[in-house]
């Protein structure tokens, strides 16, 4: 986050609030110390974003996420990757039940992987999704314009975390996914960003 040029709040890089109920949600439930052990852990610009008017489908700042991130690993006792992984399984869980229930209906797992690629966009406001190809059993897509910042580890664990979760509920015995980084696209607002290629394998 030292590296990230902008305050919390400002918001060029945004989520949707789904993600930020979900993470609340958690917090209360499993984090220990609740939410008064994490609000002591946040910088205070971001603990002043904290309590904002959170909206399911209202975009914020991911800079703010990703800080209650690394602070719920810290009192939960994981690395930030392990728990962005486990964390973005259980949103999958909680959108299942809510808005995004049309994920529980999924039967076969190049099913599941289509309908998660074209989810990026609901969730995220930096990733613009472009097929590149598709087999029995793979599925790769371009993603441009992540901020270099936020492909490692945070959004590589977000969608391979989410993949996790999806297996329980599809006709698959594997349904794995991976990030890397291709090439550098350019920059804004002083960010670099990167061309990323996803890849969904499944059986």
């Amino acid at each position: 986050l030292r590296a990230w040029p902008f305050a919390p709040g400002e918001r060029p890089f945004r989520v949707k609030g789904r993600l930020f109920l979900g993470q609340r949600d958690f917090i209360r439930r499993e984090v220990p110390g609740g939410e008064a052990a994490v609000l002591d852990r946040l910088r205070p610009a971001a603990r002043a974003r904290y309590d904002e008017g959170y909206l399911d489908s209202g975009w914020y700042d991911v800079a703010l996420i990703i800080e209650l991130g690394m602070v719920c690993a810290t009192l939960t006792g994981r690395s930030h990757q392990d728990y962005i992984h486990f964390r973005s399984a259980r949103q999958l869980e909680r959108d299942m039940r809510g808005m995004y229930g049309f994920l529980a209906k999924l039967v076969t797992p190049s099913g599941a992987a289509v309908r998660m690629t074209r989810g990026i966009a609901m969730f995220v406001n930096f990733a613009e999704v472009r097929p590149r190809d598709r087999t029995a059993t793979r599925l790769e897509l371009e993603l441009e314009g992540i901020p270099r910042q936020l492909v490692f580890p945070w959004f590589r664990e977000v969608l391979t975390g989410y993949a996790e979760g999806l297996t329980q509920h599809v006709r698959a015995s594997e349904l794995e996914a991976t990030l890397e980084p291709l090439d550098v696209m350019g920059t804004k607002d002083g960010v670099d960003l990167l061309r990323a290629l996803l890849i969904m394998d499944y059986r």
